[in-house]
Formats: C-alpha cells, structure tokens, sequence
C-alpha cells in the first residue's frame, strides 16, 4: 500500500476528476462536524460512517470497508454496468467523510450479485504510520436482521435533480445518514440475485447514487 503524502500528484486520476475530488474533500471538510452530529449516537454507528467511502467521481455511488487492511464493497454497477468496463478501469479513487483519499483496485466483479469487492492501494496522508494504513471497518451480518429491526444507510446522494421536470441540482450533502426498519424481503425473488432491483426491503430514505451504501443496525454489527 502506497502513501501519498499531501500535494504529491496522485495515481490513476485525470485532471477533471482530480479537481471534482478536490472538491468533494474540501465540501466534506466543511460538514464534517455536522455529517457526525446527524449520525445516531453509539460507537457502532461512528464506526459506520468512518468505515463508508464515496466515490470521487461525478456519476456518486458509495462503498463500505469490511477489513481492516483496506477491503472494501460497493456494487457492481458503481465500478462499471459490464465486465468489459470493469476490466478496462478497475481502479477508482474514494474519499470519507473526513475528507481522506484512497485509491482502490477493483479484484472481483459480479453482475448477478451486484456487488464489487475494491482492495486500497494507496492513501493520501499528511503523515506516516500503521494508522493510515488500518481501517476502521465494520462486521458483514451473517443473518438478516428481524421484521422491522431499525436500520440506518449512510449514502452519497446524486447531484442531478431526476425528480425534476427542468435540469437542475440537488441541495444534498454529499454524505446523508437516514433512519428507518428493515421492512422484509420480496417472497419468491432470488436474494442472491441484484440484477435488476433486489428483494430487500426497507423505509430508510435513499436516492439516486445511493448504490453502495451499507444498511446498519444501530446497536450492533452491520
């Protein structure tokens, strides 16, 4: 694992998407002390929001780390909609809620279970040391929760209006934490299969650019 330290140009990443990372730091920057006052208290849910990543680039889309040394999973559709498009860019550049940047590789790729595994490779840092290369992470569920157990998401929510009737933006931040239960699944769907829309139900708001956000319960392992 690679560190860059602060001002050093960095790997993989064209000018137009180095200065759209540029300024999704410096935005995350600014509402880093209010995206962690809108998180539910708990050191689990403080967990969950240092352990999730947005994507630099414009399209959004989140991702989660589940292993300290730096393995983290988003959907297949965030790296790319084709394994064509997997293969050609497997590399991506993330960033925190505190504004870190990591670059990460994509490893595996399954359009069935939508899903991506990303490893880091590199991490941009102001100083040195095994802490910038451990991250914080949280524990895969290995159960569904119980009907109508809370949950919260944590999620990157587009910047394009698509409920709109004109072109226009939305007002999101670009990390929003929101509330609800998980409602169920879909009777007589594939759970396996996320091809189209899924079969796990729940009311915690989302929107588009959503697609890789963890759903957590408040008390207790993701």
């Amino acid at each position: 694992m690679h560190i860059i330290p602060q001002g050093n140009p960095l790997y993989g990443i064209g000018k137009k998407e180095l200065s759209l990372l540029r300024r999704k730091q410096a935005k995350l920057l600014s509402t880093q002390a209010g995206t962690l006052a809108s998180s539910p208290a708990g050191p689990h849910n403080r967990n969950a929001l240092e352990a999730t990543f947005i994507f630099a680039k414009y399209e959004a889309g989140t991702a989660i780390c589940v292993h300290a040394d730096g393995w983290i999973l988003t959907c297949a559709h965030c790296i790319g909609e084709s394994e064509k498009e997997w293969l050609e860019n497997p590399s991506t550049w993330l960033v925190s809620y505190t504004g870190k940047a990591i670059q990460t590789e994509c490893l595996a790729w399954d359009a069935t279970l939508d899903l991506a595994l990303l490893k880091v490779l590199s991490v941009e840092a102001s100083g040195v040391g095994k802490a910038l290369t451990t991250f914080p992470h949280i524990k895969l569920a290995s159960n569904l929760p119980n009907q109508d157990d809370p949950i919260i998401c944590i999620g990157q929510p587009g910047k394009d209006d698509l409920e709109s009737t004109t072109k226009r933006k939305t007002t999101y931040n670009l990390i929003e934490i929101s509330e609800g239960r998980f409602r169920g699944m879909i009777p007589g769907v594939d759970p396996c299969d996320n091809s189209e829309i899924g079969s796990l139900k729940h009311d915690a708001w989302t929107y588009w650019g959503h697609s890789g956000a963890p759903l957590s319960k408040p008390t207790m392992p993701a």
